[in-house]
């Protein structure tokens, strides 16, 4: 069984961020000029999870 679904967190990927060994990846922002896309599926599951707390 994998870490998230053993402590019940959301699945939401990694950030792959690595500072000056990746300098084109910004943090919080994404890859160069390619912004990060994070679904609005992903923002109601955000939601569900903190109700049940």
């Amino acid at each position: 069984m994998i870490l998230q679904k053993k402590l019940n967190l959301l699945e939401s990927g990694g950030t792959d961020y690595h500072g000056d060994h990746k300098p084109n990846i910004n943090i919080g922002f994404g890859y160069e000029d390619k912004p990060l896309k994070i679904p609005y599926e992903f923002l109601h599951k955000m939601k569900e999870k903190h109700e049940q707390l």
